[in-house]
């Protein structure tokens, strides 16, 4: 999916609004990170943006986030791996770079069926709404039993 749709998924579930520009920030982390690969900067190919697309940098956001008390915040960059994996069909396939691929999955490329994109813009917009509608209950006081 593209930057920009990772980036608003990041903001969807950061967990409270002072939260939000971090998880913006680290659901488009993993494109940022592999971008050196789009410009050719890569000396290994495409290697800095599999490895970026990996589960390497997951667990290292999770070893962090418990040492500073932020459990939550491998969130949004798991969330964009995860998402990756079925909409490329190169590139971020391998949850295990640099090691073998023991699952070997190919997806479909995104960017050939536009409808993918829009559905899942689509699907934010749904969870953004039931977000604001639950949230709004709480504040009116309406008990979520």
């Amino acid at each position: 999916m593209s930057i920009f749709f990772h980036g608003a998924l990041g903001g969807l579930i950061a967990p409270f609004k002072k939260d939000i520009l971090p998880f913006i920030f680290l659901g488009m982390f993993p494109d940022m990170i592999g971008a050196v690969s789009f410009f050719g900067i890569d000396p290994n190919g495409w290697l800095i943006y599999r490895l970026a697309h990996s589960i390497w940098p997951v667990l290292v956001l999770i070893i962090l986030g418990l040492a500073f008390r932020k459990q939550t915040i491998f969130l949004p960059y798991l969330a964009h791996v995860v998402i990756d994996i079925p909409t490329h069909r190169s590139g971020s396939g391998n949850l295990f770079t640099p090691f073998a691929d023991p699952i070997n999955f190919s997806g479909i490329n995104w960017w050939d069926y536009p409808a993918i994109e829009i559905v899942g813009w689509l699907i934010l917009a749904a969870l953004l709404f039931l977000r604001i509608k639950l949230s709004t209950k709480n504040l009116m006081g309406v008990d979520k039993n």
